[in-house]
């Protein structure tokens, strides 16, 4: 069997716990340890999976779980889209080594979850991580028998939950500063693994978790529809009024069981279409997004200049310092949403008619021939346009001004053509 890239959820310790000035709650626990793990699989068996000294406290694993959010309960994949509805707290900082286990401290900043703490509601903490799965057998150090070795552990989220969620040792016992007793110690409890993915960055194996319910919903629908034939024909065969009475309850029975199950069915697959949706919809919206923010930022590499940077600004921030520097009187204040967008197109076309009517003139100017078939070069332009910006101050002057004014420009009566010519 190859290596598999797998999902889990593992309950180990949380410890002692202070508060912050801001109100907050510091809960020092025990975020993975060394040892062999239960795990039930999607077809009911139970594989033990080993996870050794030297996966556990890998440089690049224990760095996985710094900053890692903290949830109440399990939420599935946590990142940047739901992190703000999901997380209760943190993980502060990169945890460490203590004796056999990866220690942390958690930093929880929901009254809610605090409360529940306090109250003796959440008293256990459970990873959510991924890792791949080496399907060697053997026997540990410690004389524990495995079916697989956990490899390349990268931490999600630490989830809290009540009592009674696992145990694997005494050290899964919350034992806040009040005084509550650690319970004796008791053989990790089998925990239900979601489904193996195959995409590293999602939790796809909760969306297996939903199919795999949908063919259970589907088989017992078929089971159902097989249930219904049968009581219909023995109520057929019935010969007395109490045979067909209760051949004909049994039918009742057998069809609110098929259309329990039908509609059981309807739901998974209608669940399962919207999560096709969203997902679509979710990554079309992060593609238009990364297409707008590549025509921005070269928009204003072009109308800022070669030099300018992005320095992670957001797209509304270089929006504006390209509408500023194009429509320096437009005042910008409060524009935010399509109102910028607006003014961000509008600045944009102003610049686009500008560029092509300057093109237009350098092209008439340096490169056309007139019909006479003589090259225009810039040069005789300009003698031209002088030419008659002289002709038309001469015309509104009287004689005596106007040879003074072209004694001065060094134009004298040497210009001027002789009559009759």
């Amino acid at each position: 069997m190859p290596n598999e890239l797998v999902n889990r959820y593992d309950f180990l310790a949380v410890g002692g716990h202070r508060k912050t000035p801001q109100g907050g709650l510091i809960v020092d626990a025990n975020l993975s340890r060394v040892g062999v793990f239960k795990y039930q699989m999607p077809d009911g068996s139970v594989r033990r999976e080993y996870r050794p000294q030297d996966e556990v406290f890998n440089p690049d694993s224990m760095n996985s779980f710094a900053h890692a959010p903290v949830t109440d309960d399990h939420p599935g994949r946590v990142d940047a889209n739901n992190w703000r509805k999901v997380a209760v707290g943190h993980v502060a900082g990169a945890p460490g080594r203590k004796d056999r286990f990866l220690a942390g401290t958690l930093h929880i900043q929901h009254a809610d979850t605090i409360a529940k703490i306090e109250k003796g509601e959440l008293v256990e903490l459970s990873c959510g991580y991924e890792c791949r799965v080496d399907p060697t057998s053997g026997v540990s150090p410690e004389g524990e028998t495995y079916d697989a070795i956990q490899r390349d552990v990268r931490g999600n989220h630490v989830a809290l939950g009540p009592k009674g969620w696992g145990r694997a040792g005494p050290e899964v016992r919350l034992h806040l500063d009040g005084g509550m007793s650690v319970e004796d110690a008791q053989e990790a409890p089998v925990v239900p693994v979601p489904a193996q993915v195959s995409d590293a960055a999602t939790f796809a194996g909760m969306a297996d978790i939903d199919k795999a319910a949908l063919t259970k919903a589907e088989a017992d629908l078929a089971k159902a529809n097989e249930d219904l034939v049968k009581v219909r024909e023995d109520a057929a065969n019935a010969k007395s009024d109490a045979e067909r009475m209760k051949a004909e309850l049994a039918t009742a029975k057998a069809e609110a069981t098929t259309v329990r199950a039908e509609n059981e069915v309807l739901k998974l697959q209608a669940k399962r279409d919207a999560d096709e949706k969203s997902g679509a919809a979710a990554k079309a919206k992060r593609e238009a997004e990364i297409d707008e923010t590549i025509k921005v930022r070269g928009d204003a590499v072009k109308h800022l200049g070669a030099d300018w940077k992005h320095d992670g600004k957001d797209i509304p921030t270089i929006k504006r310092e390209v509408v500023a520097k194009l429509e320096p009187d437009m005042k910008l204040d409060g524009l935010e949403g399509p109102a910028l967008d607006a003014v961000y197109s509008l600045a944009l076309g102003h610049a686009e008619r500008a560029d092509s009517s300057r093109a237009s003139a350098q092209a008439a100017v340096a490169g056309t021939r007139v019909d006479s078939g003589i090259e225009v070069d810039s040069d005789m332009v300009s003698k031209a346009r002088k030419g008659m910006e002289d002709r038309k101050r001469d015309a509104s002057m009287t004689p005596s001004r106007r040879d003074r004014a072209r004694a001065r420009d060094g134009r004298g009566k040497k210009d001027e053509k002789p009559s009759g010519s």
